[in-house]
């Protein structure tokens, strides 16, 4: 008796809960939704969706769980599981074709149109034609990069290049292709920046943690140096100038940039007015006097470009729809081109040298950090990717180097090559740094005191080169007392002639007329008038910073 009132409850449920099979409806292949009383094809019963219509989900009650995964795949009518872009995509994927069914795909829509310079993905929509057949997947099922020729490699002249990069405590080095990978300099406090000098052989970073930028040799002696030290904030951008000999720097936290003259020691400040929060940095010596780019993080982002000296600073990009964190800047001499590495827009950008023709180079990318160039490929690293990766200046090719790495640890980045440093004339305009025409002259500072022969001598960064009133005066007063007390020589030296003409003709043989034709030949050189008035003091003192400078 229990069994059949069980039985009974049982068909009572299934009458009431689920869909009548059949009733009412024209065919047998056909269901009744319970509420709406609509007919569907049974082969829309618990297929994952409501086909009963609003308010009725008859047709999915009491199915089985589904083991797909409920974004990314869908169910075949037979069980099994396929990927989402699988359905209604033209071919049959489950065993049972339930995937192109007309009752799944009759209200498919038809793909967006793509232009001739996009590609169709299918439901990821469309790319950039630049980036099919590039060697990297930007569609999600892969579909710009099937039946592509695998791309050819970089090949770059001898030397081959060396891929130097900051990471976390270190500086390591790879090959532009990842296969050799090492560590150039490790158990350091906190290395953020980078740059190297080609003909000096000598590795350049800044330590924010020690106050200091160091050198090391790229030879195998590896010889360490301190550079610059003391009055450093945060330093996040190094870039050598190596025609002129400069080390120039960012400081992000003292939102000024200086610079430092490798030959002479002398360390000078650039700019230290409206910069915000200055990061990326490069220099182009070949250009002119030689001009210097800078990327700003403040709350006016933008890239501006001025001289190696500090004067006709310009903003170079500032739309905000151009420019977001500029982190690492990159110039293709070359083509005369500006590269960099947005952060915040997610993107690599490039422009002519005037700030002109602007493109987007890539976009969709992880965290640009650090950037590099060489030849026709960019290099740089990526915090979200946490990777070093390189492509060609176009935008293609993208390939990972290195790969899992820590997020934020990995910095700046240079591919060393003495490509990159070609030779050029060092431009005669190029004139010490100033306050420039648009900046207070500045004071002297603590860090404006240079070490001359161990003697401390202050060291005005805005008259560097210039020649001061009083060092003219000096020099004219010189020239006048030479020449005084040359006119008295030559009336002393007539004097011995007339009183020696009758001890006879002279004779080079006497050691007194020898001393007479020392006094008078300087008359037959000007050049050695010149170097014989030059030597004798003069009353005004010029100081000795002035006379280096």
């Amino acid at each position: 008796m229990f069994w059949y009132r069980l039985w009974f409850l049982a068909i009572v449920w299934v009458a009431l809960v689920c869909p009548t099979a059949g009733a009412d409806c024209v065919t047998a292949l056909e269901t009744k939704c319970r509420i709406s009383g609509k007919c569907i094809s049974s082969s829309l019963i618990c297929n994952g969706q409501n086909d009963c219509g609003v308010g009725d989900t008859s047709d999915e009650t009491g199915c089985p769980v589904s083991q797909c995964h409920p974004i990314h795949e869908v169910s075949c009518d037979d069980g099994d599981c396929i990927d989402i872009d699988w359905e209604c995509d033209g071919a049959g994927d489950c065993a049972d074709g339930s995937d192109e069914s007309s009752q799944r795909c009759s209200n498919a829509t038809e793909p967006p149109p793509c232009d001739d310079q996009h590609f169709y993905c299918g439901e990821d929509g469309c790319i950039s034609n630049t980036r099919q057949c590039d060697g990297f997947p930007d569609c999600d099922n892969g579909a710009d990069e099937a039946g592509c020729a695998s791309p050819t490699p970089p090949v770059f002249p001898s030397p081959d290049p060396d891929v130097y990069f900051v990471y976390f405590h270190q500086i390591r080095n790879t090959t532009d292709d990842g296969t050799h990978y090492g560590s150039f300099a490790s158990s350091l406090k906190d290395p953020e920046a980078l740059d190297f000098h080609w003909s000096q052989k000598m590795l350049y970073w800044s330590d924010s943690f020690e106050d200091k930028i160091y050198a090391m040799s790229l030879d195998i002696a590896r010889k360490l140096e301190t550079v610059v030290s003391g009055q450093l904030g945060r330093v996040a951008g190094v870039c050598v100038d190596w025609i002129h000999d400069y080390l120039i720097w960012t400081d992000e936290d003292l939102d000024k940039i200086e610079r430092y003259d490798i030959k002479s020691k002398q360390r000078s400040t650039l700019v230290d007015t409206d910069l915000h929060s200055p990061r990326g940095i490069v220099v182009d010596p070949l250009d002119g006097p030689g001009f210097v780019y800078f990327g700003d993080w403040g709350t006016d982002p933008k890239i501006e470009k001025m001289t190696v000296d500090g004067h006709n600073r310009d903003v170079l990009v500032g739309d905000d729809s151009l420019v977001g964190y500029p982190n690492g800047l990159a110039i293709d001499y070359t083509e005369r081109r500006l590269f960099w590495a947005d952060g915040k827009d997610k993107r690599i950008m490039s422009c002519d040298l005037n700030g002109q023709n602007v493109k987007v180079v890539r976009s969709s990318l992880g965290h640009p950090f650090g950037l590099a160039l060489l030849g026709d490929w960019l290099f740089w690293t990526d915090w979200t990717e946490k990777s070093i990766i390189r492509m060609n200046k176009q935008g293609r090719y993208k390939h990972t180097v290195i790969s899992q790495l820590t997020a934020a640890t990995v910095k700046d980045i240079k591919v060393v090559h003495p490509l990159r440093q070609p030779e050029g004339p060092v431009a005669n305009t190029v004139s010490p740094p100033g306050p420039g025409p648009d900046r207070p002259q500045p004071k002297p500072t603590a860090r404006d005191v240079i070490i001359i022969d161990n003697q401390p001598t202050t060291k005005n960064p805005g008259t560097l080169g210039q020649t001061s009133t009083s060092s003219n005066t000096g020099l004219i007063a010189g020239a006048v007392g030479g020449a005084v007390f040359f006119l008295i020589i030559i009336a002393a030296v007539a004097v011995y002639i007339i009183l020696n003409r009758k001890k006879g003709e002279m004779s080079m043989d006497n050691p007194n007329h020898r001393e007479v034709a020392v006094v008078i030949h300087p008359l037959l050189s000007w050049s050695q008038y010149v170097t014989l008035i030059s030597v004798f003091p003069s009353r005004t003192h010029t100081p000795l910073s002035q006379q280096l400078s």
